[in-house]
């Protein structure tokens, strides 16, 4: 198991990374305000309850019973990890360990042909 993760060591590190920095934005509601409400990392006004990444990044904001025209509907973006919380970052993280099980012990490497003089 060792040597799997020393083979895969930028890859687990990216990735839980990735998946930590997710969680810690959502978790302490950092949100920069791209203007026309939109956000860069999650917009923490609303929430989803989909699996992320698999949730509604955008949603269209639509002005027309209130004004009476479409001059003012825009296009809102919720953030890149928007919906990401904690129940996200223990499946991800419980995949990268099934991915490294999986390489340790159940994909045998094959050994090295032996040859002789």
């Amino acid at each position: 198991m060792k040597s799997i993760i020393e083979k895969y060591k930028t890859l687990i590190f990216v990735f839980v990374a990735v998946n930590l920095f997710a969680l810690l934005v959502n978790v302490f509601d950092i949100s920069i305000s791209l203007g026309n409400g939109s956000h860069l990392f999650t917009d923490t006004k609303t929430r989803d309850n989909g699996l992320w990444p698999f949730v509604p990044y955008v949603e269209d904001v639509d002005f027309y019973h209130t004004y009476g025209t479409h001059a003012h509907d825009y296009t809102e973006f919720h953030g890149i990890f928007y919906g990401y919380d904690i129940s996200e970052f223990l499946l991800y993280i419980g995949l990268l360990v099934a991915f490294l099980i999986y390489k340790a012990y159940i994909v045998k490497p094959k050994p090295a042909p032996v040859t002789r003089n």
